[in-house]
């Protein structure tokens, strides 16, 4: 077909006597300030406050530039709005106001102000999403951070044609929530449309990101949906289970071996998903055994009915390519890492082996805090014994007389507690700004002779 090439007309030329108009009108209004030159220079030029501080500004689709121009006035962006006005329009800026959220400053100059509400970008913050989420996470997460209503975000995650469009295998967007550190804008009026912008940009950065692990390095079409299905799944079952990077490739290598073999997977992640959001810690025998959790990979053979959680691009990788080995079987060995094994016997004495180091580090745990609160209590004892203690005079320098006090003691320290993992690391915090707003493992407790 072909395509014309665009006509290129030369501009009709403009009446220019409005603008006088304007520059005339502007002069007027400025004159009430003091003297008209002095009283122009003095609006251009000076800011505001000095120094300055950010404002946020919100624009609507459509907001009158009158309303917006005392707004900032208001907040003191602006010295006057009928002059910011009239220099909006005196510029021909008047329709080129941006709609969104952008930041302003009051230790700017008009023109500065007009140039970022007509040419500058909105303001976008940070959100960090780490791998290993589930969706009721993120989507809490989302929410926290001003992007999208919970409510909107669970509908949307498990909207059938929502998954379609977007080529998701599944009966809800896990694990296509990819994490990753953000620079959004908050919408300016958060509704199902707002979520479907901000979990599009989500899932569309999971197709991006991961483009180069498929066949033909592109986004599967309809007949890779039952690879699409394995990888993913695979991958988020690799995130819950390790966090040490050399480990990944093997882990993923033991489930393709179990599921090769026909072999349970017997995946503790999978059990505690299935469980859902109750899901209390420690993994219990009865959790294990209850065959009605479709989760349950102690129970039902294959991977489970979808991803467990929102995998990194590194455990995507590691199950489209998991290490060759004989290995079927690994447990944690306390130190975050985990020992693997090709044979049941070696695997329970592994097995026993951390049970033992476990038994061991809480008993030293629970003798070290017994210790520290008995030192405590003497210490109690021998301050009362003492009684109140005396300033102690002593010479000084010069034959003056200085008085130091001892410090008493700020009391019993408490106990020490048991030292958990850390949490998942938070967004980072924004800065403030003022708002312009516009009107109106638990590791494995299988018993011996249990799988991986």
């Amino acid at each position: 077909m072909n395509e014309q090439a665009p006509c290129l007309q030369p501009p009709r030329p403009k009446r220019r006597w409005w603008r006088a108009v304007l520059l005339v009108l502007l002069f007027c209004v400025l004159a009430a300030l003091g003297g008209t030159g002095a009283a122009v220079y003095y609006f251009l030029h000076t800011p505001p406050e000095t120094p300055g501080r950010d404002v946020e500004v919100l624009i609507p689709s459509g907001y009158p530039l009158a309303r917006l121009a005392e707004q900032l006035e208001e907040h003191k962006v602006v010295l006057d709005a009928r002059a910011f006005l009239l220099l909006a329009r005196y510029r021909e800026a008047g329709g080129s106001v941006k709609t969104g959220r952008f930041l302003v400053n009051t230790g700017w100059t008009p023109d500065r102000v007009l140039d970022q509400l007509t040419k500058g970008r909105p303001y976008l913050e940070r959100i960090t999403l780490p791998e290993g989420l589930p969706w009721w996470e993120v989507g809490r997460r989302l929410e926290a951070a001003g992007y999208v209503r919970y409510d909107d975000f669970v509908t949307l995650i498990h909207d059938p044609a929502f998954l379609r469009h977007w080529g998701i295998p599944f009966d809800s967007a896990e694990g296509f929530l990819f994490p990753d550190t953000y620079l959004i804008m908050r919408p300016l009026e958060l509704n199902l449309d707002s979520a479907r912008s901000v979990v599009g940009r989500l899932i569309d950065t999971f197709w991006r990101k991961s483009a180069a692990i498929w066949p033909d390095g592109r986004r599967p079409g309809p007949g890779g949906r039952e690879l699409v299905r394995k990888i993913v799944t695979l991958a988020s079952i690799v995130e819950k289970e390790t966090s040490v990077a050399s480990e990944r490739r093997r882990v993923a290598g033991v489930y393709e071996n179990r599921l090769r073999r026909g072999m349970l997977l017997q995946a503790d992640p999978t059990v505690i998903y299935g469980v859902g959001q109750e899901f209390v810690p420690p993994l219990r025998r009865s959790q294990l055994n209850n065959a009605d959790n479709r989760y349950n990979t102690y129970k039902h053979p294959g991977l489970p009915p979808g991803p467990i959680c929102s995998p990194g691009l590194a455990c995507l990788q590691a199950a489209m390519n998991p290490e060759e080995h004989n290995y079927l079987y690994f447990v944690a060995s306390g130190d975050g890492s985990h020992r693997f094994n090709a044979s049941l016997a070696g695997h329970n004495k592994d097995v026993r082996a951390y049970r033992r180091q476990e038994k061991e580090s809480s008993a030293r745990e629970k003798a070290a805090q017994r210790a520290e609160t008995r030192q405590v209590e003497t210490r109690q004892v021998e301050i009362q014994q003492a009684g109140p203690q005396q300033p102690q005079v002593q010479p000084a320098e010069g034959g003056q007389a200085a008085v130091r006090e001892e410090a008493a003691p700020s009391g019993a320290a408490e106990p020490a507690q048991p030292v958990s993992e850390p949490d998942v690391q938070k967004p980072e915090a924004q800065p403030a700004a003022t708002p312009v707003q516009p009107e109106d493992r638990e590791e494995k407790g299988a018993a011996e002779g249990q799988g991986a």
